[in-house]
């Protein structure tokens, strides 16, 4: 048990900060109060809310990156896994975390801090909402899930086992990717958007419409 946190600080060679978002400020900030020497990073979901203190650590000379492993703590190992080390004015950071990984086999993409947001709102937002949102169908539907499981398909035993993972999630963690987004409501915009289309498409007399939707996903993936 670590008495003196200011001065473990001060002295490590690498500084962690895993806390929840609505923590991350605070916490930060007493890191950069603890003057560390060494490498500090975050691994916060969503960025948007703590770059202002990201920056003034850099402005007070922290060896400070941004850094976000897509994967939980039950995975094994980095090997073949991705992270993303967002650059927040300190390239030094950035080498410094590279450094710290490698050899250890994982997939590491470098950005700026300000990208982060967008694209994972994509990543994780909009495919936590797909989850959810299909086991929330489901349970309105009104219909037993051991009904539906007896008869199910492929396609929906594969979709079942990512939902069943999601569900069992911390309903917090999740709530705060969401809610912490400045892109969530824009992510959240085209998945009703895209929802209704569907739902025209597949009520509508003529085919023609949902097949240049599938078309389009076909596309999309490279598979044209």
């Amino acid at each position: 048990m670590v008495k003196d946190l200011p001065g473990a600080i001060g002295k490590a060679e690498v500084v962690i900060i895993a806390v929840p978002i609505s923590e991350a400020e605070r916490v930060m900030r007493l890191v950069i109060e603890s003057h560390p020497t060494g490498l500090v990073f975050d691994i916060m979901s969503v960025k948007e809310p703590i770059i202002p203190v990201l920056r003034e650590a850099i402005m007070e000379g922290v060896m400070m990156c941004s850094v976000h492993p897509m994967f939980g703590p039950d995975a094994l190992s980095m090997y073949s896994r991705n992270i993303v080390v967002c650059d927040c004015g300190s390239q030094r950071a950035v080498v410094g975390f590279n450094d710290l990984v490698d050899g250890m086999g994982a997939k590491v993409t470098e950005m700026l801090v300000e990208e982060h947001d967008q694209l994972i709102s994509l990543v994780l937002g909009l495919s936590h909402a797909v989850n959810i949102s299909f086991f929330s169908a489901l349970k309105g539907s009104g219909v037993d899930f051991n009904t539906l499981e007896a008869i199910s398909s492929t396609t929906f035993k594969r979709q079942v086992a990512i939902s069943r993972r999601v569900s069992l999630e911390s309903p917090h963690l999740y709530y705060e990717i969401q809610h912490e987004n400045p892109h969530t409501d824009r992510c959240l915009e085209i998945f009703e958007r895209v929802v209704n289309e569907l739902r025209q498409a597949a009520l509508a007399d003529d085919d023609a419409t949902f097949i240049r939707i599938m078309n389009d996903g076909r596309k999309y993936f490279g598979e044209d």
